[in-house]
């Protein structure tokens, strides 16, 4: 599965003390018969209490005919609700904290207009780069139950730069998620492409890890939106390992790997039948969008980070060393932890 991208940061809830009252004696001639207080369902003492939201989320399809997705198929496999849990607890058998909130989701599936996709696929072509097809995509080439071949020269497109277009002229909802699933092939003006990310370089060797052709990818989001977008006609990519379509068991297992190819293997004879498409889309809004992005479980407990007195804290880092001749300290840079945390955390001092 696509894994690359930076998910949006959900606040829990902000609870305000409302300032103390003072008891005074009324007078014989006022009503002081008591009045119920305003209720909040935040506060239970002796309760666990989870808050409930509902969360929407529109599915777009862009180069797509609405009708030949299965739409049974697709909505099957999505869920009504979701309570995250804390994760790394269950890797010892422990069931894991619940975080506190239910999400209930609310789902739309909509086509975006001839005269937007005419915007759209016009923008990718001005913006990419043309270049050679990379290494996976040549080994697609080299493939024998391969459809089509790729040709350069190929697109690379930067994906934040595709995500923030999407948000700036595909008026999506500022109050859920969007997936958008993206098909440029068939068209007059298709060109074979891929997506990258660079310009984010590894902060001790300086490497930009974006500019390796195994980060050639098919998907971007969370950069600036929320919205994820998967492009079918992209890649293939080494990521999905969706380049392979002459073997179906990857690993030696005896069962198949579940990958997704390209949108041209979607046919007859292909690596799937085009009937597999909606399927296909639910597993990837299901499974990506919603359980890995938009409303994930979190690895670690986010109360261990909540505010103390004063929203102060203290990193402490112990070296643990067996090599007399070094030294840890030369191999931190605790400024750029240090900032890092900052950026992350902006209510501790």
């Amino acid at each position: 599965m696509p894994r690359r991208l930076l998910a949006p940061a959900l606040a829990l809830a902000s609870f305000a003390l409302a300032t103390p009252m003072v008891a005074e004696r009324a007078p014989a001639e006022l009503d002081v018969t008591p009045r119920r207080s305003p209720s909040f369902s935040g506060l239970e003492p002796g309760a666990f209490v989870a808050h409930q939201q509902t969360v929407p989320i529109d599915i777009v399809l862009i180069g797509f005919d609405s009708v030949g997705i299965n739409r049974q198929d697709l909505s099957a496999l999505l869920p009504a609700m979701s309570a995250p849990v804390v994760r790394y607890p269950q890797f010892y058998g422990l069931n894991g904290r619940a975080v506190g909130i239910e999400y209930k989701f609310k789902y739309s599936l909509t086509r975006k207009s001839q005269t937007f996709e005419e915007q759209f696929f016009r923008f990718l072509a001005r913006t990419g780069k043309p270049g050679n097809p990379t290494v996976y995509q040549t080994a697609y080439n080299d493939q024998v139950n391969n459809l089509v071949d790729v040709e350069g020269p190929v697109l690379y497109i930067d994906g934040p730069t595709v995500e923030r277009w999407l948000e700036n002229n595909a008026n999506p909802r500022t109050n859920g998620y969007t997936v958008y699933f993206i098909n440029w092939y068939g068209r007059r003006d298709f060109k074979f492409h891929a997506y990258t990310k660079t310009g984010d370089p590894d902060p001790d060797t300086g490497f930009d890890f974006g500019t390796l052709q195994s980060n050639a990818i098919v998907s971007w989001g969370g950069t600036r939106s929320r919205s994820w977008f998967y492009d079918f006609s992209a890649g293939p990519e080494w990521n999905t390992t969706n380049w392979v379509v002459d073997v179906t068991d990857l690993d030696g297992d005896d069962v198949e790997d579940y990958r997704m190819p390209p949108i041209w293997e979607y046919a007859v004879g292909g690596y799937r039948t085009p009937e597999a498409l909606g399927y296909d889309m639910g597993l990837l809004t299901r499974y990506v969008a919603i359980d890995l992005l938009f409303t994930p479980s979190p690895l670690y407990d986010p109360m261990v980070t909540s505010p103390g007195g004063l929203g102060r804290k203290v990193a402490d880092i112990t070296m643990v060393e067996d090599d007399p001749a070094s030294s840890g300290l030369d191999f931190i840079d605790t400024a750029f932890a240090r900032n890092a945390w900052e950026r992350f955390q902006p209510y501790y001092g």
